[in-house]
């Protein structure tokens, strides 16, 4: 797999380079992002995916890791090929489309050309529980590895939520990047404060909300409220206590 190419640009056009490296010549597939941020610089840094099928090896190149990463999750929703996913990230920047799917935008994705409704809607569906940004900032943006979600999954199977966990995976692997899956998963346990009753912290929050409150039933919203917490993040908590 060849994931980047440093080398000379020798021709340039809004939709492909190519690349001389070592004396061979790499035709490699760009967005208009990519082209309208080369510059004039004879040298040049690409971040690259290689798409093989029967009948071609297809390169595309990308200035940064972001979106070659968004490149890639756009192509693994089911009905984007690489084409429809260039033409999103050229006609959006990463942050636009990130914005996008996290706020579940459907008519901005399906204003791009080829997107219909159902297509944009699959997008929004397939990757926003994958793509976690606070800020919208190509250099802020945050999207979950393969290994972030791996550990994801197994907490969620230890009944953590998803929106629960990707907050703390992000928080570790952004002070430790080169964490393996297991002492990923471990210190998203440690984290979260589990005792010997195997309560965590929002549990044990939760079961003290409850005492003050004689134990009458109370909304999500306002336990939610009360606690200081969103309440699609309370669910998991809840349901466990329920009869």
């Amino acid at each position: 797999m060849i994931t980047q190419i440093n080398g000379r640009l020798i021709e340039k056009s809004p939709t492909e380079l190519v690349v001389d490296c070592n004396g061979i010549g790499y035709s490699i597939n760009i967005t208009l992002n990519t082209f309208s941020n080369i510059g004039n610089d004879e040298n040049i840094k690409l971040y690259t995916h290689l798409i093989v099928k029967e009948d071609s090896h297809t390169l595309f190149g990308f200035l940064s890791k972001s979106e070659r990463s968004l490149f890639k999750l756009l192509i693994s929703v089911s009905g984007v090929g690489a084409s429809t996913a260039r033409t999103m990230l050229s006609s959006m920047t990463t942050g636009e489309i990130i914005s996008s799917i996290n706020t579940e935008d459907v008519n901005s994705v399906q204003s791009i050309k080829g997107i219909g409704s159902k297509t944009a809607q699959r997008i929004i569906l397939e990757l926003k529980d994958k793509i976690h940004s606070q800020e919208i900032d190509d250099s802020k943006i945050h999207l979950i590895t393969k290994d972030a979600d791996e550990a994801i999954t197994a907490l969620e199977v230890l009944g953590y939520s998803r929106k629960h966990t990707i907050k703390i995976i992000n928080k570790i692997k952004a002070e430790n990047p080169s964490i393996s899956v297991e002492s990923l998963i471990k210190k998203a346990l440690n984290s979260s404060q589990i005792d010997e009753k195997g309560l965590d912290s929002l549990d044990r929050r939760y079961l003290s909300f409850l005492n003050r409150n004689n134990n009458v039933p109370t909304g999500l919203d306002s336990i939610a409220a009360g606690l200081g917490d969103d309440s699609s993040m309370l669910e998991f908590v809840v349901e466990p206590y329920l009869i």
